[in-house]
């Protein structure tokens, strides 16, 4: 069963720390409510977000200590599943802006998708930290994964884009 706090446990958390808003229908995905930014031009005003301040990370660390101390280290944890840059930023910038500004403003796009996916880095990289090792954690997914991989991003853009817009 997932043990966590409520509103982490799915794919629009990086978004929300930017500023967007969604309703989560569980099973049924999510549903933005309000992106972060109207277009690529506000990417230089988004800031990082400060993840050892984010309250939600937080105690979902505190959750991970709590259990890796507990466990003793006999099982793995699985952490949230981390979305990929396209995914990501389009949850900080409505999906097809963002996908127009691929092709008319790549170098902002890039910017976003590198926030993002720095932001998702910080998160797992809190998680580990509050584990207090990065080797308890495994990813989440739905698919095949090696079980020796650390750090999966998933992003079901990749299969939606030219390769040079992605």
């Amino acid at each position: 069963p997932y043990i966590g706090p409520k509103g982490i446990k799915n794919s629009g958390y990086i978004a929300k720390l930017f500023g967007s808003l969604f309703t989560d229908h569980g099973g049924s995905g999510i549903v933005m409510d309000r992106y972060a930014i109207q277009s690529a031009e506000e990417v230089d005003d988004l800031v990082m977000p400060n993840i050892k301040k984010d309250p939600t990370v937080q105690q979902l660390c505190e959750h991970v200590k709590f259990l890796t101390d507990a466990l003793e280290g006999a099982v793995d944890l699985v952490y949230p599943q981390l979305q990929g840059p396209a995914t990501n930023s389009f949850r900080v910038i409505d999906q097809e802006e963002g996908l127009m500004a691929t092709l008319t403003d790549p170098e902002s796009m890039r910017k976003l998708g590198m926030m993002v996916t720095r932001t998702a880095i910080s998160v797992l990289k809190e998680l580990a930290a509050a584990a207090g090792s990065l080797s308890l954690f495994r990813p989440r997914g739905r698919f095949y994964q090696p079980g020796n991989v650390k750090g999966l991003l998933v992003d079901d853009w990749i299969s939606t884009m030219s390769p040079q817009s992605y």
